[in-house]
């Protein structure tokens, strides 16, 4: 089973679309139960966490033993790591996640305080440099995925 999760703002902006469940039709013709998680398109991430525990708690008893393949748009990703974080009840039904443009470690754009939006050479800029830039702790902020070769 393949279960989507949307990225900010689908909710606002799905009844503009012809979508037809594209996505879900897609899986399907690849011979995968595909269906769509509906999460809040302009909430935190934990409340979209426990919407799609709720989402995965209630599927049918048929499909409660099938493994699961979560695919998370965007912000839908980051949503779907705070769903295993917060609810460890998860983990054993889950077998893989997908990021598909996903917004994990966060956006420039949401940095706090800032007052207008960065133009596209700031933002590569931010991103060009390697260990120079600082979080707000004064750590050298992470460049790169971390060996996950242990994990």
């Amino acid at each position: 089973m393949v279960g989507i999760v949307p990225g900010v703002g689908w909710e606002c902006i799905e009844g503009w679309l012809n979508h037809d469940e594209l996505a879900t039709g897609h899986i399907g013709e690849m011979g995968f139960k595909g269906f769509r998680i509906r999460v809040d398109g302009l909430s935190g991430t934990e409340t979209n966490a426990r919407q799609i525990r709720d989402a995965i708690l209630a599927l049918p008893p048929e499909d409660q033993d099938r493994p699961l393949v979560l695919i998370g748009y965007s912000k839908g990703a980051p949503d779907i790591l705070q769903a295993i974080v917060s609810y460890p009840e998860l983990r054993e039904r889950i077998v893989a996640v997908i990021s598909a443009a996903g917004s994990i470690g966060g956006s420039p754009l949401a940095i706090p305080g800032r007052t207008k939006r960065p133009g596209h050479h700031e933002i590569r800029a931010q991103i060009r440099v390697h260990g120079r830039r600082r979080r707000r702790d004064g750590q050298p902020a992470a460049t790169h995925p971390p060996d996950l070769a242990g994990a």
